[in-house]
Parts: structure tokens; sequence; C-alpha cells
């Protein structure tokens, strides 16, 4: 399948397909993990999804080129404080579990990069994500 390039060639359409990449983790005792990797349709706007199944957890994140969102174990004072110089944009909603959930809840934290773009704690995760863009 050929997907449109522009002007520098690198492709405008992510191809409408899942990535489903599984980690077998048995030989260090772990059991097996798997990660989730997704185009998002949005409003006419494509976001990749992230999900990465783990024991007793799961982690769920949604990234533009810009900027990602993220469930609450994303440290975003880390990334205010220690990571402050690389400038991330970043949101986190906390008791998500799904990209669904994502997309419609509250963020509860934002980085200081992400509120000199109008993201605030409050927003919805999907209207970040627009700002991210």
């Amino acid at each position: 399948m050929d997907f449109p390039q522009n002007q520098t060639g690198i492709h405008t359409k992510i191809p409408p397909i899942s990535y489903d990449i599984w980690i077998n983790l048995v030989s260090v005792g772990r059991g097996t993990s798997m990660i989730r990797v997704e185009p998002i349709a949005m409003d006419g706007m494509t976001v990749i999804g992230i999900e990465v199944k783990l024991p007793k957890t799961n982690l769920v994140m949604i990234t533009t080129s810009k900027g990602y969102i993220m469930c609450g174990a994303l440290d975003v004072e880390l990334l205010n404080t220690r990571l402050k110089e690389r400038g991330i944009i970043a949101g986190r909603a906390t008791g998500v579990r799904t990209w669904e959930d994502l997309l419609e809840s509250p963020l509860s934290d934002v980085t200081t990069e992400a509120e000199k773009l109008g993201i605030h704690a409050g927003m919805k995760g999907k209207d970040a994500l627009k700002r991210m863009m």
C-alpha cells in the first residue's frame, strides 16, 4: 500500500492498521507483556495511541508530533524541574484505563510548556491534543 508523501518525502497519512508488539519476558520471570500502538482518528486529525500492559497495571498515552497526554504514571513535576531544559509538552489524567478515557477525562496536571500552548488542568485530553497539533 502506497501513501502520499509531502515535499520532504515524509508520508502524510498513517496506514489504517494497528500494531501489536508482543514481548515475551518469561526468561526474566515476569510473564508476557504487550505493547499496542494504533492510529486514532480525532476530529479530522490522527494521533497515535500507545498502550503498555504490565503486571497489575496498564500505561496509556496518546501522542502528537509536539507532545502527549498520559495516565497518572506521568511525573509532571519531574518534567517541569529536572527535565525542564527539554521543553516537554505533556499532560496527565488520573484514573484512566483506556484511550477513550484519556480523551474524555480532564487533565489533572500539565507541564509548563503545555501551559504556554493554552493547555491547563481541567481541560479534556482531546482538547489538549488539538492544541498540540
